[in-house]
Order: C-alpha cells, then structure tokens, then sequence
C-alpha cells in the first residue's frame, strides 16, 4: 500500500467530521437551519465514502493491520499517534459512518434555529471523529482518549437535545462512564508498566504490549482483566453493569438513541477483543466460565424486563442488554473453530443497524403521536403501512429471522457455545436459546402493540391531522433514512460470507493465545493461530449459517 494513500487516508477519516463539526457551529458561516442541516449531512456522507475507499484499498487476501501511520510524540515516554485497520475495525466503521448520515436525514432540518441546529450537528460529527478514531487507534493511550471522548458528545447530545428526563440521563451515562473508564485507564497503565519492565523502554502501541503483556503471572493478568473489564462492560453493557442504558433510552431523542444504541455500545465488546483476549490469556481462560454466566444472566433477566416494560424505548434499551449478553458468550466461549467468537465479531456489526432502524420508527411513531407506550397507540398499520412495513422489518432482523443479518450472530454465537465444551457448553447455550424465546415474545408483543389491532390515538399532535385515521405515513425523508438500513439487514442476512470469511481471521489471531493456554494446560497441545483461522473453518461456518437460513 502507498505510504502517501495512508498519510492522508487515515488523518481524513478523523479530519473530515471534525472540520464538518466546526463548520456547523461557525456564527454567520451557515445562516439558515437547512443549510446547516446540508452541511451536517453532506459531511456525513463525505465520511461514508472515505471508509468505503479504506475497504476498497484494504488487501482482503493479506489481512492483517494495514495503511498504517505513526508520529512519534513523546519518543522518551513511548507516546505516539498510530493509525490502523483490520478487518474487524473496517466492518465497525462502516456501521459507524453508515449510521451518521442515516440520524442526519432522520433529523430533520426544521424546528430548530440555525443555532441549534447546528450544536446538534456539531456534537454528532464529534461523536463520529471519537468513534472512528477509537477503531482506528494503534496506541493504547490513543484508544483510551478516543474512548473517553464518547462520553462528552454522547453526555451534550442526551442532556441538550433528549426528551423529558433527559438531565438525569445525561448525568447517569457520564457517571457511568466517567468512573468505568478510570478503570480502564489503570489497566492500560499496568501493561505499558509491565511492558517497561520487561523490554527496557516504554511503549503504548498496541503492537509492543502484545508482544509482553501475556507473559505477565496469573495474579497479575487476573487484576488487570478485573480493571478492563469493569471499564469495557459499563460500555457493553455487562450484568450487572447495565443500569444506565435503559435510562439513557428514555432520556434521548430517537437520533440520539440511535448513536447511543448502535455506536457507542460496540466499543465496549470491541476493546474486550482488541486489548482483553489477545493481552490477557491466562485471565480469559481462567474467568471465562463466569463471563459466561454473566452473558446468560443478561440475556434471560433483561429479556424478562423488557417483556413486561410499557414505553417502547426502554423495552429496546433491556433488549440491547440482552442481546450483548450473546457477544459476551461468544467472546469467551473459545470454541476450536473460533465460532462463538466470530459470531459475536459479526453481532456487533449487524446489531447496530437492526436497532437503530427500530430505534429511527419509534421516533417516527412519537414524532406522530407524541407518545411511546404501547397501550396508548395501536392498529397504526392502517394508517401508516409504510411505516408498520419497516417497523415490522427491523424487529424481524431483531428476533433473528433466518434470512435477516440478526439470525447470522445468533446462530453462531450459540454454536459456539455449544461447541464449547471446555469452557462453557450446551446449557449455557441451553438457556441462551430460551432468551431467544423470550426475546421473539417482547418484540413480537412490541411490533403487535403498535401495528396491529384497533386503530387507536391517545393524540396526534404533530401529524398534521384532523383525525388519527387522516394521519401521514413516511415521508420521502423518512423513507431514505430506513431504507439504507433495512438494505444493508436484507444483504447481510442472504450473503453473511464476505463479513464471516474476513472478520475470522481478524478475531481468531485475537483468540488464538487464550486458546493456545486452554489446550496446552488440558495437555491437548499447542494449536497456531493459523490454525484457528484456516479456510476450512470458515467454510465450514458459512455453510452452516446458509443451510440454517434455508
């Protein structure tokens, strides 16, 4: 790859949403609501087509971390500015930037003033940059700003422009956060400490802390793994660490919970793969077995409340609980053939657009009738078909329909599991199964409560309306904000094997040294992470997910 492609490829991923953030909120520059909504839009695509050129320019075939770039800073401190993509930080950033653009036309550019508006699109764009910028991170200290800096958008995007009880919702996932992340900070130093100690020098790239932090003792990695992991499962969100998300729904407005729910909650999972598996071996063998408990705990308690839940928002926040409590499982059931793990790889990336397009109808539905119970509006099938259409669609992906990209990450996640016999197996996959029960039950029950029945309004304020049965249905706004969404479901759920063959072998080196441990302390030998991600493997998964889906 062109060392000058890279120089100015990876810097414009970061530049360009943060340029679109300061031109947003220059006085004057921008004078009218639409043209600031334009400009917030059109820098959310610019970002999307640039993320497309990185996968178009990444050597599938090779793989790898590839474009990377690195400026020293502080040489004597180790401190540097590196930038670089796998598989696995590529797939995240499509979702990423596919999401923006999507809560831009899905937030429209009437009803606020310029000003407004544009401290709107000035914290989106920001939130865009920190996202994109902890993908990319080859540093760990790098990663760990980028991580934290989610938490000041997110806390301006709830607590300024959220919905009733959007202070304390604010607060709550600042809090959170904030504490989490101090957690997160101490375990990242005692590997660069450990790392220091060890080589000679200090170094925070990711690359050079691989190379030592496994070799740190059972004590010391179980300590570190107990820091990262109280700071990445606040983030995921772990049982019994998940208490701020369902308040955080409720708080934000519907493209705020978008970001929230399909963006922000992936970085937890994902710093659990990118640092957790591959730095602390010993740790993740030894304490898999509880993550798995955790995992199941989340998927059958939040799957419970969120069936008896009465406001839309928070059904789909405990959802959310729940369905992570399946990336928990694969994560940590380190099957032979990697499948839980990929499968949980694969979750993280599908989950996001099925429940930010949920996420998009359900603002729609308030936006209409000024209401989210499910007792006060119903039959809006008969009024609005366009609307029952994708609203019926995104809760199908999120059942995990075969034939919908939501039935890819369950299925595999629960083969995993089931397949992993030395440390998790068949009942915890058992009892994940009857999570998918019980989340079929809640969803269903939203999408019946809401399409279907008699045609019912508590009010409809803001529908334009002389009576509920003359209500509007989408609009062609509204119809391009879902559409790229239900597309993007439909073509990964019928075609999952260019995400599957290339996220294997990304999260199976990722894997490969907790793996090595379980197998040589069993006296089963020491397997490569060549083997963990061969060809085969991955045929064979993809395989089973098609026939599954036929």
């Amino acid at each position: 790859m062109d060392t000058t492609f890279n120089a100015w490829l990876m810097p414009a991923l970061l530049a360009v949403p943060l340029v679109t953030a300061l031109l947003v909120r220059l006085r004057g520059l921008l004078p009218t609501t639409q043209a600031t909504w334009s400009a917030g839009f059109v820098g959310g695509l610019l970002t999307l087509g640039l993320v497309i050129v990185a996968m178009l320019a990444y050597d599938w075939r090779a793989g790898g971390v590839q474009m990377v770039i690195e400026a020293v800073w502080m040489p004597q401190l180790g401190l540097s500015f590196a930038l670089g993509v796998d598989a696995l930080s590529l797939w995240m950033m499509l979702v990423t930037a596919l999401i923006m653009p999507v809560a831009a036309l899905a937030s429209d550019g009437r009803g606020q003033n310029a000003e407004e508006r544009g401290a709107f699109f000035c914290w989106l764009h920001v939130l865009l940059a920190s996202m994109l910028g902890a993908l990319m991170a080859r540093d760990v200290i790098l990663f760990y700003a980028f991580f934290e800096l989610t938490l000041l958008p997110t806390y301006v995007l709830i607590g300024r422009f959220g919905h009733v009880g959007r202070s304390r919702a604010a607060t709550t996932v600042f809090v959170y956060g904030f504490v989490s992340a101090l957690f997160t900070a101490a375990g990242l130093a005692y590997i660069a400490v450990h790392h220091a100690s060890l080589a000679g020098f200090w170094s925070f790239r990711i690359d050079d802390l691989l190379a030592t932090a496994p070799q740190m003792s059972a004590s010391e990695q179980g300590w570190v793994f107990l820091a990262l992991m109280l700071g990445f499962g606040v983030k995921t969100p772990l049982f019994p660490l998940h208490n701020w998300l369902p308040t955080a729904h409720q708080g934000s407005s519907a493209d705020g919970a978008v970001d929230l729910a399909a963006l922000v909650l992936k970085l937890g999972p994902y710093g659990i793969l990118r640092i957790v598996l591959p730095m602390l071996p010993l740790a993740v063998v030894e304490y898999a077995p509880l993550l798995g408990v955790l995992g199941v705990i989340a998927i059958l308690y939040a799957g419970l409340i969120a069936w008896v839940q009465p406001d839309a928002k928070s059904l789909i926040g405990y959802s959310s609980v729940s369905h992570m409590g399946f990336v928990v499982l694969g994560l940590f059931a380190l099957d032979a053939k990697n499948i839980g793990s990929v499968g949980a790889a694969a979750y993280l990336v599908n989950h996001g657009v099925a429940v930010g397009g949920l996420l998009l109808c359900v603002g729609i539905l308030y936006d209409r009738f000024r209401t989210r119970e499910l007792g006060e509006v119903s039959g809006v099938a008969k009024v609005m078909p366009a609307w029952a259409f994708f609203f019926v669609f995104f809760v199908m992906a999120s059942v995990g329909l075969p034939g919908l990209n939501g039935f890819v990450g369950e299925l595999l996640t629960l083969m995993g599991t089931f397949l992993s016999r030395d440390v998790l197996g068949p009942v915890y996959a058992l009892l994940a199964g009857l999570g998918l029960v019980i989340g079929a039950l809640y969803l269903l029950r939203l999408a019946a409560s809401f399409a279907f029945g008699p045609l019912k309004a508590v009010s409809y304020p803001n529908s334009g309306a002389s009576s509920v049965d003359d209500v509007r249905d989408l609009s062609r706004r509204e119809v391009a904000s879902l559409a790229p969404l239900a597309l993007f479901c439909l073509v990964f759920g019928l075609f999952p094997y260019p995400m599957l063959s290339t996220l294997s072998p990304a999260v199976s080196e990722m894997t490969a040294r907790a793996q090595q441990h379980l197998h040589t302390h069993q006296g089963d030998g020491v397997r490569s992470a060549s083997d963990t991600s061969s060809s085969t493997d991955v045929l064979v998964t993809e395989r089973l997910v098609l026939e599954a889906s036929e």
